[in-house]
């Protein structure tokens, strides 16, 4: 016992300790980062299922990071392998192992069943709710079957070079009956070892901790290296952004430090859902106003101080000193986003978002004045900050037999109780400039034929790393049929930048099926269920986890909703209050 202690004070003090960082401790740590992932998401062995990963990957990171030689290395992974994971080895590059099926397979098999990961998405929550689950075979938690029929049989292995002249063998299907699977680990020392990690304190997962950042890095890598399902579209060399935010989160000393170096790694995979928050945030006030880039200047759209001299309109051409353009770029490199409609909006709140009582110092310019500095201080915590700008009309009637309504508000009760009108209406607007609530049904009454498209979202079903052989998917569609009464008024749905995830799935029908006019700007391009990794420390990683194409089986990732008629908002307009995605779709309305 007393061997053990001084192993964990000795631990605990290493876990806690900086030391200067160079290139071997890099190339270790990623070495390390490959083997945790092939472990975690595919080593289907019993006892190696009770392990803390969490944990591990910031114990695993403090034990690799200080080897010199690539045999020590060996030596390290080898004992992080401990008793947890027969079967598993790791050996120089240039060696060969005699891998054969009878080494994993028990001399009796009565009772035996296959044991072995399946993944539909990664299953980061446990929870029945989602529609992403990780299970091992014949080893069910959540569901009472498997999740899918693919799995890999007894015998198949992946052998896989993990870098510094070493690669891995681990087998990705084991033989297991009530008991255990086969073969069996050593439970009495696998106790002692799972207890070890365990029991890491809670002050060494903070992220002031540098192994804690870098555990916490290895486990957000993984995370998307095997599961993320856009790197074809993301153009990005996830191994090489993996070498970026471990040297860079070397510097990191607070949390906020650690949320921008997750941030830049993250918006390399230019995935609009993706958002990097804590727990608890602190950056979440805002000052009285609002801004949008438009024309290519960033221009107040909202003053909520009626004290201040700035007014709607007026370009701020200074942030903090620095040019709105440079300013901006320093904000655009923490946000993932596939489309640059995305990335402005994101943009736009993002840069003025911080900490409470934080000041902005901007200049701008008025017509006809000279430039004027100002500085803001961010008050209004964000709820309070967005029930701040006007309240949208919900369903209106307009000038020359004209219907509008808003698709983010309008209930479908209101939209049903305002079906007569509707009906008798000369062209409806719909606009969808947001976040759609629930009113999908809507789309019935402008459908002439089902649907018949059952295959635009499809949820990947991984057994093999690294998205490796064939992938197979399970088909997630909206059953919708066209519903009476139909509406033969001419239908304009207006769109831009901000119409995202669900608002994209409804407005592929419009798309696709031809319901409507258009107008406007193309959407985020990114749709899809979100997932959420939670990491020690309280950080949350918020990404999608399924692949969506338009109903005719293109590219829906990055492109968007396209507007058939485009419209842009105006310096002109908003200093004159007008709203010209709705004039435009008043002009087509009457022609």
């Amino acid at each position: 016992m007393k061997t053990l202690l001084s192993f964990c004070f000795l631990f605990f003090y290493s876990i806690n300790t900086i030391t200067a960082q160079n290139t071997r401790e890099i190339e270790n740590l990623k070495s390390f980062a490959k083997v945790y992932g092939y472990l975690k998401y595919f080593y289907p062995g019993d006892e190696a299922a009770k392990l803390d990963w969490d944990k591990f990957a910031i114990y695993g990171a403090a034990k690799v990071a200080g080897c010199n030689t690539s045999q020590q290395l060996k030596d390290s992974l080898t004992a992080l392998l401990g008793p947890l994971m027969p079967g598993v080895k790791i050996v120089p590059a240039n060696t060969r192992i005699n891998w054969t099926k009878k080494t994993f397979t028990p001399a009796n098999l009565k009772g035996y069943e296959v044991v072995a990961w399946q993944h539909l998405g990664v299953g980061t929550l446990k929870d029945e709710r989602m529609p992403y689950k990780s299970e091992r075979t014949n080893r069910l938690k959540l569901t009472d079957k498997n999740l899918f029929d693919t799995k890999p049989a007894v015998g198949e292995y992946i052998e896989k070079p993990i870098g510094n002249d070493l690669k891995i063998f681990v087998p990705i299907a084991l033989y297991g009956n009530n008991k255990s699977t086969y073969p069996v680990a050593d439970t009495i020392a696998g106790k002692l070892y799972l207890s070890t990690i365990s029991s890491l304190n809670r002050d060494s997962l903070k992220a002031d901790k540098l192994f804690a950042r870098y555990g916490n890095i290895i486990n957000t890598w993984n995370v998307f290296q095997h599961f993320f399902p856009y790197f074809a579209e993301a153009k990005t060399d996830w191994y090489a952004d993996l070498d970026m935010a471990l040297r860079e989160t070397y510097r990191d000393r607070t949390q906020a430090d650690f949320l921008n170096t997750l941030r830049r790694l993250t918006a390399k995979l230019k995935d609009g859902h993706i958002s990097v928050s804590q727990v608890v945030n602190t950056d979440n006030y805002m000052p009285p106003l609002a801004w949008k880039w438009i024309e290519n200047k960033l221009v107040i759209t909202h003053v909520f101080d009626s004290t201040l001299s700035i007014q709607k309109g007026d370009i701020v051409t200074r942030i903090n000193g620095a040019s709105t353009n440079h300013y901006l770029d320093s904000i655009y490199q923490y946000i993932s986003a596939a489309t640059p409609g995305w990335l402005h909006y994101r943009a736009e709140t993002e840069s003025l978002a911080g900490r409470k009582g934080s000041q902005l110092q901007i200049t701008y310019e008025s017509p006809n004045a000279p430039a004027t500095s100002l500085t803001l201080e961010r008050k209004l915590v964000r709820a309070l900050y967005d029930k701040k700008f006007p309240v949208p009309d919900t369903i209106k009637q307009l000038p020359g037999n004209i219907m509008y309504i808003n698709i983010g508000v309008a209930e479908m009760d209101a939209i049903n109780k305002s079906l007569p009108q509707l009906q008798k209406s000369k062209a409806i607007i719909c606009d969808l400039r947001g976040y759609p609530t629930d009113n999908t049904d809507f789309i019935q009454y402008l459908m002439t034929e089902k649907a018949t498209e059952s295959n635009w979202m499809q949820v990947p079903q991984i057994i093999y790393p690294d998205q490796e052989k064939k992938i197979t998917y399970h088909y997630e569609n909206w059953p919708l049929v066209p519903a009476q009464p139909h509406l033969s008024a001419k239908i304009y749905f207006l769109v831009d930048g901000q119409v995202i995830s669900k608002g994209e799935s409804y407005m592929s029908y419009i798309e696709h099926y031809k319901l409507a006019t258009i107008i406007g700007q193309p959407t985020a391009g990114t749709n899809g269920n979100v997932n959420y990794l939670v990491l020690p420390g309280g950080t949350i990683i918020m990404f999608t986890n399924m692949k969506v194409y338009k109903h005719d089986g293109s590219r829906h990732h990055g492109v968007g909703i396209l507007p058939n008629i485009y419209a842009e908002q105006t310096i002109k307009g908003i200093r004159e209050g007008r709203d010209e995605y709705l004039e435009k779709a008043m002009e087509e309305a009457n022609k």
